[in-house]
């Protein structure tokens, strides 16, 4: 296609950055240098965390800052490589798993998990008691409330993009998505924003299917089988040749997250914002169990307080606001008049005031009328 790669410059480049990330804090360390030996030595993580929690496993290698190391002690932070783990690895936009890593005389805080290299998973955080050494057996134990508010978030979105293609048609494609313990973020293709009659409706057909409480389930397939099937994915992406298929009430998608067991496990679905984020794409906020109850409650207050303070009930309120615009609106009429009223007084007084030199009148004088309008018509009439 008469196209050349310059070999040299991409050298230079991967140099450069070789010697950048030298010394570099943990999980900016050099990939080449760090992960692959480890990978090589012991292998791919065995994930246990669509079935468990918490599981039994050894301690196969530390990374700290400078590379790495044989122990870990209190205070310090680093990444933990087990043979075997319940904490999911960010991926697919689901966030990874918090949790607490135990043995004999530690602790270690699991603040994120993250795939080093895909299927190779490293726990980054940080010891609270004890030292860690290599070759420990140990206990991982994923935080619970946070993976059950993850799944929710996890089994909504799900729903949520079924409910808007529904809505607006299949043409709302997934351009990606974030899924976490404390909210969901779902990006989708769009020329306009939604309808707040649309809100509604994906709202009703969300909580609709979350009441059925059907059971959700997953499948492994061969991949041209999920796609005969009319499983739904972000086919930009890559899958592999299996993949995992979600059933969860009426959507069917490619999905490798965790999810809740049934859709009433979910608890309720409300969105929150639908704001645009770049040409031809729209992004919708929600929450969903508790993260929901908090949002309603929060709305619930500011509408008491709002109410409170106009000395009316939340359910009068909006009457109380349209009675309180119309009082507005008279006021300013009448504080029109009477700057008309008072204006015209004045500029009969300070007309007396002009003085005359060689043949052309002038007046100056400091007039209060607050407004730039009420100061031209002043002028005009003194003129």
């Amino acid at each position: 296609a008469g196209f050349g790669i310059d070999e040299e410059g991409f050298e230079a480049e991967l140099e450069t950055a070789r010697k950048r990330s030298q010394g570099s804090k943990v999980g900016e360390a050099a990939v080449a240098d760090v992960y692959p030996p480890l990978v090589q030595a012991h292998g791919l993580t065995d994930f246990l965390g669509y079935d468990t929690e918490e599981a039994e496993a050894t301690l196969l290698a530390i990374v700290g800052a400078d590379g790495t190391r044989e122990t870990l002690g209190a205070g310090e932070e680093g990444e933990l490589v087990l043979d075997r783990t319940p904490f999911y690895a960010e991926k697919g936009g689901q966030t990874g798993d918090r949790g607490i890593i135990e043995g004999d005389g530690f602790r270690f805080e699991v603040r994120d998990t993250q795939a080093a290299i895909a299927g190779f998973v490293v726990h980054r955080g940080r010891v609270l008691e004890g030292t860690v050494r290599v070759g420990a057996k140990v206990r991982a134990t994923v935080d619970h409330e946070s993976r059950s508010a993850t799944r929710r978030n996890h089994s909504a979105t799900h729903l949520l993009h079924h409910a808007l293609r529904k809505v607006v048609g299949p043409t709302a494609t997934q351009k990606g998505s974030l899924v976490g313990p404390d909210r969901l973020r779902f990006d989708y293709s769009a020329t306009a924003p939604l309808e707040p009659e649309q809100i509604r409706e994906i709202e009703d057909l969300v909580n609709a299917a979350i009441l059925e409480n059907t059971e959700i389930t997953t499948e492994v397939l061969a991949m041209d089988e999920a796609k005969a099937r009319g499983a739904i994915g972000i086919f930009e992406e890559k899958y592999g040749d299996v993949v995992r298929v979600l059933h969860i009430g009426p959507s069917l998608e490619l999905c490798g997250g965790t999810h809740a067991r049934r859709t009433g496990d979910i608890g309720a679905f409300t969105i929150l914002s639908d704001s645009g984020l770049a040409a031809g794409v729209r992004r919708i906020e929600a929450a969903t169990g508790k993260n929901a109850l908090a949002h309603f409650r929060e709305t619930a207050g500011a509408l008491a307080e709002v109410a409170g303070k106009l000395k009316t009930s939340p359910a009068e309120l909006s009457k109380k606001i349209d009675r309180l615009n119309e009082q507005q609106a008279e006021l300013k009429r009448e504080i029109e008049r009477l700057k008309k009223q008072m204006m015209s007084g004045e500029s009969t007084d300070l007309a007396s005031l002009a003085v005359e030199k060689d043949g052309v009148r002038f007046l100056g004088a400091v007039v209060s009328l607050g407004d730039p309008k009420a100061l031209r018509e002043m002028a005009d009439k003194l003129r």
